[in-house]
């Protein structure tokens, strides 16, 4: 088993909702409707705030874009 020093950390990029809406270019509803939809990467909870893995909106988009392209997603 790996110890902590030993374990190479990534540093997680998260996103406000401000920030997810901006590089999405949908409004707040809409983010919410896909989300209660299950389209869209569920945010983290931490603290009052919710806060979306950059990792998950990128891979999101790169998704329908595929889809968009008519390539499996």
């Amino acid at each position: 088993m790996e110890t902590l020093s030993e374990i190479e950390l990534k540093p997680v990029q998260l996103m406000q909702v401000g920030d997810v809406l901006k590089l999405t270019r949908i409004g707040k509803s809409k983010l919410y409707t896909l989300l209660a939809a299950g389209e869209f990467p569920k945010p983290l909870k931490l603290g009052k705030q919710n806060l979306w893995l950059l990792r998950e909106v990128h891979a999101h988009i790169e998704a329908a874009a595929l889809a968009r392209d008519g390539s499996p997603a």
